[in-house]
């Protein structure tokens, strides 16, 4: 006599498996801290400026950059902001994302050799996804392949800009 079991998976990772997974993103963060521009170029877009474009495939979740600059609390970031603005400098490198109930800002207005802050908008084909990891007791943002990524394709991420006038005045983040 045969006998079946049948057994339910929860489609949620258990806990075990999603540690694993953050711990494994993290020992990747660790490892490539300095060296996130392996397998990428950086690149000049008609009509965006300059992007970020891969030399090597990438497979899904892949952790491809770091989003790296000036950690800071929300005050400051909106400080920081009307100073730009009131100096007219033409600063859009601001992240801004909530950690643990906090309100926070990685500002990468300041040109260094990452290439994170290069990375361009698509709101209908991101192939990046944000990610918000715990490194010695601070958030790090970095991006992940949504899905494989092959040579010569230009990273994007949806960049969520949900303010009418941001959007009226960059129509190009409805793309």
């Amino acid at each position: 006599m045969l006998i079946m079991h049948s057994s339910r998976r929860s489609s949620r990772k258990s806990t075990y498996i999603q540690k694993l997974y953050t711990d494994t993103i993290i020992q990747s963060v660790l490892s490539r801290s300095d060296d996130f521009s392996a397998g990428l170029e950086i690149k000049h877009f008609e009509g965006k400026g300059r992007g970020i474009v891969t030399k090597e495939p990438f497979e899904k979740d892949d952790v491809i950059l770091e989003y790296v600059g000036e950690l800071i609390n929300l005050k400051q970031a909106k400080q920081r902001e009307l100073e730009y603005d009131i100096n007219n400098l033409k600063v859009g490198y601001m992240y801004f994302f909530r950690y643990f109930d906090k309100s926070y800002c990685i500002d990468a207005s300041i040109e260094t050799c990452r290439f994170g802050r290069l990375i361009n908008h698509s709101r209908r084909n991101p192939n990046l996804k944000p990610k918000i990891v715990t490194v010695s007791a601070y958030p790090r943002l970095i991006f992940i392949a949504k899905h494989y990524i092959g040579p010569g394709t230009e990273l994007l991420y949806d960049y969520a800009e949900k303010r009418k006038e941001v959007i009226d005045a960059n129509p190009w983040l409805l793309e």
